[in-house]
C-alpha cells in the first residue's frame, strides 16, 4: 500500500491580511512615492489627493491607520 502525505511543502507560508492605510497628500509626487513605499512594505494603501476626498474615504471604509499632512 502507498502512503499519501497531507503535509504542506516547506515553502508554503501563511497569508496575513495587510494593514489597511489611507494616505492623504496634495503633492502628487510625494503621494506616489509614499504609497509605493508603503505597498512595498506590504501595506494595503488607498490614497486621496485632498482633505475632502480623504474625509469621504475615511468615513466609507475601515482603516487601521490614516496618514495626512
Amino acid at each position: 500500500l502507498a502512503m499519501i502525505s497531507a503535509v504542506a511543502p516547506a515553502t508554503a507560508t501563511p497569508t496575513v491580511a495587510a494593514m489597511k492605510v489611507l494616505l492623504v497628500e496634495d503633492d502628487t509626487d510625494l503621494l506616489t512615492t509614499l504609497a509605493d513605499s508603503l505597498r512595498e512594505q506590504g501595506y494595503a494603501v488607498d490614497t486621496a489627493e485632498d482633505g475632502e476626498e480623504g474625509l469621504y474615504r475615511a468615513t466609507e471604509a475601515g482603516y487601521d491607520a490614516i496618514v495626512l499632512d
